[in-house]
């Protein structure tokens, strides 16, 4: 078996029963992990509401090390390598505090790294399903790595919460870079740099069904993809990594890219909530 560190950075003034619901989440595992990292983050802590976070957390686990650390005011990048830092695992499983994992994820894992040891995984990401105000909603695929060249050209096409990886290889790419709103985006272009630079064509895998619960954040995830049509892609992605098998196309696709992106922002709200009416009929039919 793998050994495994959950990472959760958590905001200090986000929901604390979210949080809960997270860690009750990995504690109802099939297998469970070595170890659990959160990363309070926020404000200076006073040593007696340290006290009653830890054990309110503690409380909640069985035959899992939680180790919980503390920062002031720091951004989610400095949260994540801090959880890098101090793992004692060979494995990093990401989390985000308002999520939660399926009760096979660890195990599904497992098994599909048992069953392909000569395999040279860096990155092993899944399928996920929606959260939606608390209950389980539809599937949202991920990318085949087999695409992952043309989709990073385009948008981040692996969900951060989706996402086990190789402790040492993102030791030696420099961990998360401190870039708001896309850290993991970041960390996915060098991380495939770096795969193509070694010659690794199974650097990253896919796992065909949903591991993970994540909780939809529309506002978020439009100022997500705002800063990355306008301010990071075209400045960085797609001139200095020339993710296309020939650098011209790069260079070419930079315009209708970015217009991809703003039509996306523009309509993603509108289809959520066309979904989610569709959702409710279809319910009441069903009920009918």
């Amino acid at each position: 078996m793998t050994s495994i560190t959950v990472a959760i950075p958590f905001y200090i003034n986000s929901s604390f029963v979210d949080l809960k619901n997270c860690i009750k989440s990995i504690n109802d595992q099939y297998q469970k992990p070595q170890e659990i990292i959160i990363v309070v983050n926020g404000r200076k802590i006073s040593t007696k509401e340290k006290n009653k976070i830890n054990y309110s957390l503690k409380a909640l686990i069985e035959n899992i090390k939680l180790r919980i650390f503390y920062l002031e005011k720091s951004s989610i990048s400095k949260a994540l390598n801090l959880c890098i830092s101090k793992s004692n695992c060979e494995w990093i499983c990401r989390m985000d505090a308002d999520d939660k994992m399926l009760s096979n994820r660890i195990s599904s894992f497992n098994n599909w790294v048992n069953k392909n040891k000569k395999n040279n995984l860096w990155i092993f990401y899944s399928q996920i399903i929606t959260l939606e105000d608390g209950k389980l909603g539809g599937i949202w695929k991920t990318c085949s790595p087999r695409f992952l060249n043309i989709q990073l050209s385009i948008t981040n096409p692996i969900l951060h919460v989706s996402v086990f990886f190789k402790k040492d290889i993102i030791k030696q790419i420099g961990c998360y870079r401190d870039i708001p709103k896309v850290e993991d985006y970041d960390l996915w272009l060098r991380l495939y740099k770096y795969a193509n630079q070694r010659k690794n064509k199974e650097a990253f895998t896919r796992y065909n069904l949903p591991l993970v619960a994540y909780n939809i954040d529309l506002k978020d995830s439009k100022e997500s993809m705002s800063f990355r049509s306008i301010n990071f892609k075209t400045k960085y992605q797609i001139r200095n990594l020339n993710l296309m098998p020939f650098p011209i196309l790069t260079v070419i696709l930079c315009i209708p890219i970015n217009i991809f992106c703003r039509i996306k922002q523009f309509f993603r709200p509108i289809s959520y909530k066309v979904f989610k009416v569709l959702r409710f009929k279809y319910k009441l039919i069903k009920k009918n």
